[in-house]
């Protein structure tokens, strides 16, 4: 009988054991199911945490980018403002009035401040005739030959080596160049060109460029058909910008954990590389969890923005939370 009741005793200790220990399990088990839900929960809003700021940056860039055009396209429309204001502007009034806009601390990545004008083939020799008196005697419109129509840089402020480089050039004898005035002036609106190199350039440190262009027409005309605008055009006011002065000057503040791009046009292609933060491609070419393009429209021409996240950007994020969630472990 004390056997029997023995026996029983510790069959019921062995089974008390168990289900202690079933129960301890159940709840190591509960605590890592709890455990795992709340990783999952902080990790996600770590995730969107880390998205939300990567869009944010993203919009805040091409805002500056935006901003930063459309600046540059009001020191233009002032200069036109001069030409509207007088039937001549002669070449000391553009340098007084371009002097006093201060480019180089007001408009950063602006190579300068120019005039092209239109020149009629019967008018060719009385116009080159008339700089030469200015005192520039070797003064021509380059390239040469003969020409339905001629465009020369008559001015071009700050008159340094850089910009003399482009004195007397015809831009209408280039495609780029020529799209973007023909556009300008058959709309009546500021205009960018594609991409293009310079004449400004040397052969040191050769930067990406483009130029904008805004119309000016005779005085007291009406211009409110193509027809209009073509009949009555004058020349362009225009600046040339080198892509990399531009943007550095624009994007300074930039974070500098995210790699940016800017193409000429709607295609990434290295040949429409206008601006790289970063020299090494392969950030921009593997599969990145943090990535935007967007195709934004910059006075009449579209430019298309890559950005995407260096491994430093995601460092940044709220990760020591899931992992001192994940190290809490019952």
């Amino acid at each position: 009988m004390l056997i029997r009741i023995r026996d029983c005793l510790k069959k019921i200790k062995t089974a008390s054991i168990r289900l202690v220990s079933f129960l301890s399990l159940l709840v190591v088990l509960f605590g890592l199911i709890i455990t795992y839900r709340v990783w999952l929960v902080t990790t996600s809003f770590a995730h969107q945490e880390l998205h939300n700021r990567f869009d944010l940056e993203t919009t805040d860039l091409l805002s500056r980018i935006n901003d930063r055009i459309a600046l540059q396209e009001k020191a233009l429309l002032s200069v036109v403002g001069l030409f509207k204001a007088s039937d001549t502007v002669e070449r000391n009034e553009f340098y007084n009035f371009v002097s006093a806009m201060r480019v180089a601390d007001n408009y950063p990545g602006m190579q300068g401040l120019g005039y092209s004008v239109v020149v009629h083939p019967e008018d060719k020799n009385e116009h080159i005739d008339s700089v030469r008196r200015d005192g520039f005697l070797d003064y021509n419109i380059t390239p040469e030959g003969k020409r339905e129509l001629y465009t020369s840089i008559i001015y071009l402020e700050p008159f340094d080596w850089r910009n003399q480089r482009a004195f007397g050039y015809d831009m209408f004898t280039e495609r780029v160049r020529r799209e973007a005035m023909s556009k300008a002036r058959d709309t009546g609106e500021a205009t960018i060109s594609g991409k293009v190199k310079l004449l400004q350039e040397s052969n040191e440190k050769v930067q990406p460029g483009f130029l904008m262009y805004v119309p000016v027409y005779k005085n007291r005309t009406q211009n409110n058909t193509i027809e209009e605008r073509r009949a009555h055009i004058l020349g362009w006011v225009y600046s040339p910008f080198r892509m990399y002065d531009l943007m550095d000057g624009t994007l300074g503040k930039v974070n500098p954990n995210l790699a940016i791009r800017i193409y000429d046009g709607n295609v990434a292609s290295n040949d429409k590389l206008l601006y790289s933060t970063q020299v090494q491609p392969e950030y921009h070419n593997k599969d990145l969890q943090f990535f935007s393009t967007t195709l934004v429209s910059i006075n009449k021409h579209d430019w298309l923005v890559s950005v995407s996240a260096l491994p430093a950007f995601k460092a940044t994020g709220s990760w020591q939370k899931p992992r001192t969630v994940a190290g809490k472990v019952p």
